[in-house]
């Protein structure tokens, strides 16, 4: 779970097709995930689906999940929120496309892992749980034109803003609830002996 801008984005780490992977000088699987953004408030996102002229995202929330895995047991890989919208039209021949995705990716890295682990919803989400993170966030918003006798798009102008921040571990209320009754405890024993 992650709360930026007020909102919430959620996975229940159930997947939505298989996990893929491959072997290279490195071991990389990626898993796709469910993903809610319910309440979510970016301004961004906001800006953008207003000048699309749309009320809310008509792209399905992913989570992407990645680990690529060294033959010397270091590891890195992220997690990826992605969301969007786009409007299309008919111009001629080709179509004109103008969207805009915002992705938040948390990315992490370790060491000590084998080389043949493959990333699951059980490891995605053991992942999530330990690993000390970074975020990169990005936002952009394009007009493409699609030529369907090539197959290519082609971009006609792109806007968007990208940044970083350090994630840290906030612990449940259910974890703070248990401190403060450890403390509590503390305390009482305190008062007995004096």
């Amino acid at each position: 779970m992650f709360e930026p801008f007020g909102g919430t984005i959620r996975s229940n780490m159930q997947p939505l097709r298989n996990c893929r992977k491959t072997y290279t000088s490195v071991h990389m699987s990626t898993c796709y995930f469910d993903s809610d953004l319910s309440g979510f408030s970016s301004p961004y996102d906001s800006a953008y689906l207003k000048r699309l002229g749309l009320a809310g995202f008509n792209r399905t929330p992913t989570l992407v999940a990645l680990l690529r895995v060294s033959k010397s047991g270091s590891y890195y890989g992220n997690f990826t929120f992605l969301s969007g919208s786009y409007v299309s039209e008919p111009d001629g021949n080709d179509t004109l496309f103008t969207g805009f995705n915002t992705n938040y990716q948390f990315n992490f890295y370790g060491t000590g892992m084998d080389f043949g682990t493959t990333l699951n919803a059980a490891l995605a989400d053991l992942l999530w749980q330990r690993e000390t993170k970074s975020l990169r966030y990005t936002t952009f918003l394009e007009h493409t034109r699609f030529d369907p006798l090539t197959g290519i798009d082609a971009t006609i102008t792109a806007e968007g803003w990208n940044g970083q921040m350090a994630v840290r571990a906030v612990p449940e209320p259910g974890v703070l609830a248990l401190f403060g009754i450890g403390f509590a405890g503390l305390a009482a024993l305190r008062r007995r002996k004096a």
